[in-house]
């Protein structure tokens, strides 16, 4: 059996140098994650402890409307509760790169949602563990622009399509 999301969650912030770029951990509310959260990030693996744990009514403690983004499993999550989540506010967009059913099927309404984007299940992959370093990088050079409220680097420009 795997551990819950707050097992894994760091308890010490302060003496773990890794953690040094977190201002905030929470550990065990996952209501209180969500309700200050501008974007919800889900990485985690299906497990029964996972298993539609942002389902239903979760999205509703939110606060600032966050971003959902799902590169992790399409457990976590139904389809109703995504367009839910959209349609009454909770969330302000879905990108998702993986979905509970796939191949997610034509006649799903999240195809034809404003609110969601759909990738095509490419968030991993053999070459990720090799880009690592460059990820991190270019993230954290994008995380100082933005506090110092500079354009951010790598944007992709959709009118081009990168």
């Amino acid at each position: 059996m795997h551990p819950s999301p707050q097992d894994c969650w760091p308890k010490m912030l302060p003496e773990i140098e890794q953690y040094k770029h977190f201002h905030q951990v929470f550990t065990g509310d996952l209501d209180a994650v969500l309700s200050q959260s501008d974007y919800v990030i889900n990485a985690l693996p299906s497990s029964p402890k996972t298993a539609n744990l942002l389902s239903k009514d979760r999205f509703k403690c939110t606060s600032k409307c966050p971003v959902f983004i799902n590169v992790g499993r399409g457990s976590i999550i139904d389809e109703e509760s995504v367009i839910k989540s959209l349609d009454l506010g909770w969330i302000r967009e879905a990108v998702l790169d993986v979905v509970e059913t796939e191949p997610l099927p034509e006649s799903s309404r999240l195809w034809s949602h404003p609110g969601v984007t759909i990738t095509p299940h490419i968030s991993g992959g053999p070459l990720l563990e090799d880009s690592h370093p460059y990820i991190e990088q270019a993230f954290m050079e994008n995380l100082a622009r933005v506090k110092e409220d500079k354009p951010l680097n790598m944007v992709v420009d959709y009118a081009k399509g990168y």
